[in-house]
């Protein structure tokens, strides 16, 4: 088995592992289905985060969230030195996608992971819906969010991870 496909199953035996993690974290927060019958139910806990000295948070309205953001973060000791890239894309006519790419130190994409659906959000609180493959219930996460204004941009704090605004608005 090649190298590639070794690092690509190792992602997915990771990811599943984390879907598995995320699933028991429900924080208690709210109760029952908030997706189409037959979706699983993801709560999202809060990681934290929170303001940073001379940053403004300017809304966590639905219109806020409008827009391209991307995380990137490195994996850990063993990881290798990759590198995942996070993108989420609301759209104001509720669509959202998200796109986890992993990166070699290089930019060379090892795994792509896309996922398409609906959001609805306001109040800080965003509801998504991932599309899933046609015999797998789709997901819906629900998390903690707020728009941030600072010296360094446009940052949007989502389930306390930030991501830096990438469409240029």
């Amino acid at each position: 088995m090649s190298t590639s496909r070794l690092v690509a199953a190792a992602l997915l035996a990771l990811l599943a592992l984390l879907a598995l993690t995320v699933a028991g974290c429900d924080d208690g927060t709210f109760a029952g289905s908030l997706g189409p019958t037959g979706a699983t139910l993801v709560s999202v806990g809060d990681r934290g985060g929170g303001t940073f000295a001379g940053s403004t948070t300017t809304g966590t309205s639905a219109a806020a969230l409008v827009g391209r953001w991307t995380h990137v973060e490195a994996s850990g000791p063993g990881g290798g030195g990759l590198l995942t890239r996070i993108e989420w894309t609301f759209g104001s006519d509720g669509s959202a996608s998200r796109v986890v790419t992993t990166l070699t130190p290089l930019g060379q994409a090892v795994a792509v992971d896309r996922a398409g659906g609906r959001w609805t959000g306001g109040g800080g609180i965003v509801s998504i819906t991932l599309a899933a493959a046609p015999s797998t219930p789709s997901v819906t996460l629900r998390a903690r969010f707020a728009v941030e204004t600072g010296l360094t941009g446009t940052t949007l704090v989502l389930d306390g991870l930030r991501y830096q605004r990438s469409d240029g608005v």
